[in-house]
């Protein structure tokens, strides 16, 4: 935007990068404020980077990812991720969209939706919560040692959010395509799922 004379507000960068970075033939742009952007000495919302990173692990690749990462860190940009966990990160955020694209249902889409802009609490208490019901004690304890810190996978949570939804709604088939589709990506479902 800087070559064009127009000097935008922090919010004006944040709102752009985001919407940019939801659409494929964008995601180039969005990169390029984004780094304009740092260049200047904002920072972006946290909401700007995740959108950032969800575009390039959807409509790129992993490289591509890890490339931005490698080019902000020397400037104290997101200093305590390690190439393992942004990797899991990347992958995770692919497996999400690829999980939300699948479906045609429109209350799991929405379901799905409502998981990643309001987080996974109310699931992951849930799961927790039935485990122990189940007399699945030790595992539920295991894989939520502490309620803010649980050691559970996020991808378990919505993958199992995702079947509930199914199973509730009398769709039993797309239940079982979402567990197998679960098993194929290699996660690990809990005694709950």
């Amino acid at each position: 935007m800087l070559s064009y004379g127009i000097t935008p507000s922090p919010c004006t960068y944040n709102l752009l990068i985001a919407l940019l970075a939801t659409e494929h033939n964008f995601i180039g742009d969005a990169k390029e404020l984004f780094l304009e952007m740092l260049d200047k000495g904002i920072k972006p919302f946290l909401g700007t980077y995740m959108a950032v990173f969800n575009g390039i692990a959807c409509m790129e690749s992993l490289e591509k990812g890890k490339e931005l990462l490698k080019q902000i860190q020397p400037e104290g940009i997101l200093p305590g991720v390690d190439e393992g966990r942004f990797t899991e990160l990347m992958k995770a955020m692919k497996l999400y969209a690829d999980l939300e694209m699948r479906t045609t249902d429109k209350d799991v889409q929405e379901l799905i939706r409502d998981i990643y802009l309001n987080g996974m609490e109310k699931e992951s208490w849930g799961m927790f919560s039935a485990m122990l019901e189940d007399g699945n004690v030790d595992e539920a304890m295991r894989l939520f040692q502490s309620t803010s810190q649980p050691r559970i996978h996020p991808m378990v949570i919505v993958h199992t959010a995702v079947i509930e939804a199914y199973i509730n709604g009398g769709k039993t088939e797309g239940a079982l395509q979402t567990f197998l589709d679960m098993l194929a990506a290699e996660i690990t479902p809990t005694s709950y799922t």
